[in-house]
């Protein structure tokens, strides 16, 4: 069973009055197929009338092709009552292509709904193409229900806002870390004796336990945003090796991207699109290949090991995947090279010579911690 006909079942299950958005890559190319049916001669079912018989405009679409999937996408989308939004909602009126390729462009993305929202759907767009997929997203906005306002004359002593959400910035650097900040900012004279000011108040009815409690959450809410407030400055990468070249061939490749972006059909800016991307690419593995080969070379330049170097070595891998028998192995290597410098022997003969390891695991991060104990 084909990947449309398990859609076909699942929707065959819901309702007619249920309304339905289904959208996605279905690597279909429609071309100028009708996606609602045209004769309802047929149908004696009022409900089933109403729900297919509605009117809309006739749908454009920029890509005049139609392939295997195509006619069966658009089978599916009559039977059950869906229509397609591009080509004929406002912000993609003409059906632009979603899908941009080297050797061309296509329209295989879609927006599908029910006939119901149809008029509630506000706007339609086509995503920007990027760097990290041939796919443009697609994004739509739709009006629902306003929510019932609760009228002010009503008592709901229920109803509160939402506590504010503060971002700790946990570090191993003492000096950054917000929450010992926070901590320790307690102890400060001026805060406890803010404090005891508010604990001394008389508290003799039940407003008053309530605006003590208030004084006393905001008290401590002022001190986490004076903690967690962050200077703002110029951004700068955590990777050391994105140097300026590669800050320039980001810029490169984010410049092609909207000159093919603004004209999807040139057969230049697609080439001058994949092309900025796979220098950019390159010169990233590049920059990063190099950076990591210093790295290593730091390490084993002298008898002592140079942790400084291991750590910012460990730090570039903080998201890869764990240990692989071929990782174990250079570390098991590394490991014996260092037990023997640090006793004095080198029993290493000549022939037995291999290049540099190089590591790929967090877990070498606590290395340093747990040698420099031994």
């Amino acid at each position: 069973m084909s990947t449309l006909e398990d859609l076909q079942e699942f929707l065959a299950g819901v309702p007619l009055n249920e309304d339905i958005i289904l959208l996605g890559d279905f690597n279909a190319r429609t071309g100028t197929l009708d996606d609602m049916l045209s004769d309802h001669s047929l149908m004696k079912d009022t409900e089933l009338d109403a729900h297919f018989s509605k009117k809309l405009a006739k749908r454009n679409n920029s890509d005049p092709k139609l392939n295997t999937n195509g006619r069966p996408f658009i089978e599916l989308l009559q039977m059950t009552g869906l229509v397609i939004l591009n080509g004929r909602t406002l912000g993609d009126i003409f059906g632009e292509p979603t899908c941009i390729q080297r050797h061309g462009v296509s329209t295989v993305d879609y927006i599908c709904v029910s006939t119901s929202l149809h008029d509630r759907v506000r706007h339609l767009k086509i995503e920007s193409i990027s760097q990290y997929s041939d796919h443009r997203a697609l994004s739509m906005s739709i009006s629902t229900n306003p929510l019932r306002r609760i009228s002010n004359s009503l008592e709901s002593p229920d109803i509160q806002d939402a506590p504010k959400a503060f971002k700790w910035n946990l570090s191993e650097n003492l000096s950054a870390d917000t929450a010992t900040k926070f901590r320790l900012a307690q102890n400060d004279q001026s805060f406890k004796d803010k404090m005891d000011c508010l604990l001394d108040q008389p508290v003799n009815t039940a407003n008053d336990a309530a605006q003590l409690n208030e004084d006393v959450v905001a008290t401590y809410h002022n001190l986490a945003n004076f903690v967690t407030t962050t200077k703002s400055g110029k951004r700068t990468s955590k990777k050391k090796w994105f140097d300026q070249s590669c800050k320039h061939a980001k810029r490169e490749a984010n410049r092609a991207d909207r000159n093919a972006n603004s004209n999807p059909h040139s057969n230049f800016l697609r080439d001058q699109h994949f092309l900025r991307k796979k220098e950019y690419r390159a010169i990233k593995r590049m920059k990063k290949g190099k950076f990591l080969y210093e790295m290593n070379q730091k390490i084993n330049e002298c008898g002592d090991v140079n942790w400084a170097a291991l750590k910012r070595l460990s730090d570039q891998y903080k998201d890869e995947e764990p240990f692989d028998i071929y990782d174990l192995l250079l570390f098991h290597k590394f490991s014996n090279d260092l037990y023997n410098r640090k006793c004095g022997v080198n029993n290493q003969s000549k022939d037995d010579v291999t290049s540099t390891p190089i590591f790929l695991c967090p877990t070498i991060r606590s290395t340093p911690r747990n040698w420099s104990t031994n």
